[in-house]
């Protein structure tokens, strides 16, 4: 009798997102939902106390908290999947699934490019996600290339494709595509002023980032694991590049 392989990818049905059992789906969008927020104010309180306050307020401060925060979250998800670990590992050696990842990635970046272009010739400027993102870039290069170039997206797919898309989708197509992609919008969209013009610009921005999670979910489901994760990882370390040398 042949021994069944207990290493084999589970699939949910019709498609090649990877199928969990439904609490494992549920935590991961919970821990990298929501975690992150706790660790960060977590990692925050501990840097605070012994850097002290003002520390927290400057560029140096904000960068280590966000990329141990992302660390911290990553391990976290790792030991989540502990058991499950092997077989999406076996999911990422995949060359058809690497490219398809690459074509994904060159549709986000293209149709991104495309829409930002056009709100930024009506005024529009980069919203507070992004303008983080450049100031922790410029900060720390090398870190944040590994951090927010390769661990963050990883973070983002478990939680928002394998966690978010990957339960509700067994349930309603239509609408684990709306959630996967609005939510993964609205974790970008942040307002620290509250003036109209600061929400304004930060309502324009939205949009791009509906349609980044919206392409990462296509990517997902008809490419697997690898394509959304390839795709992501190519469109922050690109992003990156230009912030460093580019822009």
């Amino acid at each position: 009798m042949k021994k069944e392989n207990k290493y084999k990818i589970p699939y949910i049905l019709n498609s090649r997102c990877i199928g969990l059992k439904n609490y494992k789906h549920l935590v991961l969008f919970l821990i990298g939902f929501l975690g992150l927020t706790v660790i960060s104010l977590i990692v925050t309180t501990i840097i605070g106390a012994i850097n002290g306050l003002d520390y927290l307020n400057t560029t140096d401060g904000y960068t280590l908290i966000t990329l141990i925060s992302y660390f911290i979250l990553f391990c976290i998800l790792l030991l989540i999947l502990f058991k499950d670990n092997l077989y999406i590992l076996k999911s990422l050696i995949n060359p058809k699934e690497i490219f398809l990842g690459l074509v994904f990635a060159g549709l986000l970046i293209s149709i991104t490019s495309i829409y930002n272009a056009f709100i930024f010739n009506l005024g529009i400027t980069s919203n507070l996600n992004q303008v983080t993102v450049e100031e922790v870039a410029l900060n720390s290069p090398f870190f944040s290339f590994i951090i927010l170039g390769i661990i963050g997206p990883i973070c983002e797919e478990l939680t928002y494709r394998v966690g978010l898309f990957g339960i509700i989708r067994k349930y309603n197509r239509l609408a684990s595509y709306i959630a996967s992609s609005v939510i993964f919008g609205l974790l970008h969209f942040s307002l620290v002023d509250f003036t109209l013009s600061s929400f304004i610009n930060e309502l324009l921005n939205l949009p791009s980032y509906i349609i980044s999670g919206l392409i990462l979910t296509i990517a997902y489901e008809k490419g697997g694991f690898t394509s959304c994760i390839v795709a992501h990882m190519f469109n922050n370390i690109l992003s990156m590049y230009y912030i460093l040398f580019l822009g």
